[in-house]
């Protein structure tokens, strides 16, 4: 079997020198959908990021190929559980980075980490986003409550009622 290669724009592989598919290459690929829908073999792809470029270019790389199908996509996190049960895809491609719905919620749940006493690249890794980002929420939540430290931000929790929050792992 031939390895598979994905083109984009002028990639080997195109027979257009403008950028765009060849004409032989856009006939293979509608040939090759109609047997993959045939066979039944079409796996379907919900897109799930908050960037309309990348969305963009993921379409037009999915919609390269024979086997792959773009069921939708979603720029939320919430837009994607209403596309889930719509649009009933094969396959998530996922921003793992993406909150439930909002920045806010995303900083709840660092916050919710950081007065437990949980490191950055602890927090990173449950959360998969990058520990930057981490340090990022991180500033935003001690500037907004105008606190200068992790223990400052401890201070406040239980100050504010939230020592269910501060009970160790």
């Amino acid at each position: 079997m031939e390895p598979r290669t994905l083109a984009f724009g002028g990639a080997r592989g195109s027979q257009n020198h403008r950028g765009g598919a060849g004409v032989g290459r856009a006939a293979d690929q509608s040939e090759g959908r109609r047997q993959a829908s045939k066979s039944g073999m079409v796996t379907r792809v919900l897109l799930v990021d908050g960037v309309p470029l990348l969305r963009l270019g993921l379409r037009a790389l999915i919609s390269g190929e024979a086997d792959l199908e773009v069921a939708g996509e979603a720029e939320r996190a919430r837009q994607c559980f209403a596309l889930l049960h719509d649009r009933q895809p094969d396959v998530v491609l996922f921003d793992g980075s993406l909150p439930d719905g909002t920045p806010s919620e995303r900083e709840r749940e660092v916050f919710e980490l950081l007065v437990r006493g949980i490191d950055n690249e602890t927090i990173a890794a449950r959360l998969f986003i990058s520990s930057a980002t981490v340090s990022t929420h991180r500033e935003r939540i001690l500037h907004k409550l105008g606190v200068h430290s992790l223990a400052g931000l401890v201070r406040w929790a239980a100050r504010h009622g939230l020592q269910p929050l501060l009970a160790a792992e």
